[in-house]
């Protein structure tokens, strides 16, 4: 497969190919982006390539999951008064630990994470721009009888 499927910060889901340097790395541009990225990507290696930015959740990879690069991206920000609130107390709805309360803005730093995904499912987290409201994504993998990889992205919100 010499596809990488990708979910990235406020961009639709999509997938872009990437060119085989050699046995060992690939090199891909992910849509909009003129950086490429050198990645360490066995081409025996039968897992699918994903990138999303956003957050890895504990427990959210499956056990063969492997993460090829991670690199920060940012901070995102937003009015504290525009922030997703838990209705019941007002508390931050989210629970990202990287938040940061700084006078009446709120950020968020934003991850880009490189992963061999086995067939099967995984969770991560997103994060909207204009609230920081967190979308909860389930990423499934699996292969068709004449062995293609698929990757299908499920969101708890759009």
């Amino acid at each position: 497969m010499s596809k990488i499927f990708h979910y990235l910060h406020e961009q639709v889901i999509g997938s872009t190919r990437y060119e085989r340097i050699d046995s060992q790395v690939v090199e891909c541009i992910l849509d909009r982006e003129l950086e490429s990225y050198r990645l360490s990507v066995d081409e025996s290696d039968k897992r699918v390539l994903v990138a999303f930015d956003g957050e890895l959740l504990f427990g959210g990879l499956p056990k063969n999951a492997h993460i090829v690069r991670c690199q920060t991206l940012g901070a995102v920000a937003c009015d504290f008064a525009s922030m997703q609130k838990n209705q019941d107390n007002h508390h931050i709805y989210t629970q990202a630990e990287s938040n940061y309360h700084i006078g009446n803005k709120v950020t968020v730093d934003i991850w880009r994470y490189f992963i061999l995904l086995p067939n099967g499912m995984a969770v991560v987290r997103k994060y909207k721009d204009e609230d920081l409201s967190p979308i909860y994504v389930i990423i499934n993998v699996s292969t068709n009888k004449k062995e293609e990889k698929f990757v299908q992205w499920g969101t708890t919100s759009s």
